[in-house]
């Protein structure tokens, strides 16, 4: 029987604690079913990158950041710009509908519109989740050198 997949380390910031709580009550599903695990939320661009570095110092780095776009001080894009490698998943949660180009630019995941419907919820945790999948895969492959690229021989 194949191991379960290890939760998503998941940190919630929007200036706005009700958007928070809804969230929250949204992703609670993932939680219980052990899909995502919730390691903080953060009220600004400054305390999310405390939070994203606090975390990597502790060796257990955020998987993937829901992020809301208009906040005081440091804005979404300006979190993206300054979080250090390795770099958590990003979604955009926002109210505004003007800002996607940027986002996907800015690599994001996804990008939701508040509110939020369950369905795209779930195909964006779905699409998360996959991502983590695939960067677990590309480092447990063994590393290729320049040599072992080409072939010593044509038969």
């Amino acid at each position: 029987m194949a191991d379960a997949p290890t939760p998503l380390r998941t940190l919630l910031v929007d200036d706005e604690p009700l958007a928070r709580q809804r969230l929250t009550r949204q992703l609670a599903p993932f939680f219980e079913a052990g899909r995502l695990v919730l390691e903080g939320e953060a009220e600004d661009g400054v305390d999310a990158l405390d939070a994203v570095a606090d975390a990597q110092d502790a060796g257990i780095p955020i998987d993937v950041l829901f992020l809301d776009i208009q906040m005081p001080g440091l804005d979404g894009f300006a979190v993206v710009e300054r979080l250090a490698p390795p770099r958590p998943q990003v979604v955009f949660v926002t109210a505004h509908d003007d800002r996607a180009v940027e986002a996907f630019r800015a690599s994001a995941v996804d990008y939701l519109l508040k509110p939020v419907e369950a369905d795209r919820l779930a195909e964006t945790v779905a699409r998360v989740e996959a991502r983590a999948a695939d960067r677990t895969s590309e480092e447990a492959r063994p590393s290729v050198s320049a040599r072992d690229a080409y072939l010593d021989r044509v038969a």
